[in-house]
């Protein structure tokens, strides 16, 4: 076993942040407010609205619309020319909708298949073994982005159904 003193972990002095918001509770606003001198690299699902980070210098956004750009992200801030200390995910809940979809084999490639994956696919994913792979593959990169040398946040938002758009679970 090797025991360490906490100073001595490569994330040692490093924050390690979750926020949970519903939609407009101003989690990306937040952001806005990292001081400058905190270069940050903001993961992006492609449905949030990054406006408000908009001219800041400090700034930079990755949208990702697949689970396999995560692993594109986690190996450039591993490299030694990584310019970030601070990933912020804005919102985690959205990556888990990709990992449901890398779990389903699900991939848009234009509006017209997503459009027919919608009408087609049931609302959730079938099955308790599929719910817990998509938990367990969002839990594994979690810790993979913690391990990183730099702060990381993770925004999350519950994502409401309305019962009255009578979804049918399958």
């Amino acid at each position: 076993m090797n025991i360490l003193k906490p100073e001595e972990l490569s994330v040692a002095g490093l924050a390690r942040w979750g926020i949970f918001g519903v939609n407009g509770a101003g989690k990306t606003f937040f952001l806005s407010t990292i001081p400058p001198t905190i270069p940050t690299l903001v993961v992006s699902c492609d449905e949030e609205n990054t406006d408000i980070l908009r001219g800041l210098k400090h700034v930079r956004v990755a949208k990702v619309t697949r689970w396999d750009d995560l692993r594109t992200i986690l190996t450039y801030l591993r490299g030694e020319k990584n310019p970030f200390k601070l990933v912020a995910f804005d919102t985690w809940s959205r990556q888990q909708v990709l990992a449901m979809n890398q779990i389903t084999g699900y991939e848009p490639r234009s509006m017209e298949e997503a459009e027919k994956y919608i009408a087609r696919i049931p609302a959730t994913p079938k099955g308790y073994d599929n719910w817990q792979q998509i938990g367990a593959l969002s839990a594994e990169w979690m810790r993979y982005f913690m391990r990183l040398p730099i702060h990381v946040l993770f925004l999350m938002q519950e994502e409401r159904r309305d019962p009255k758009d009578n979804v049918q679970d399958g």
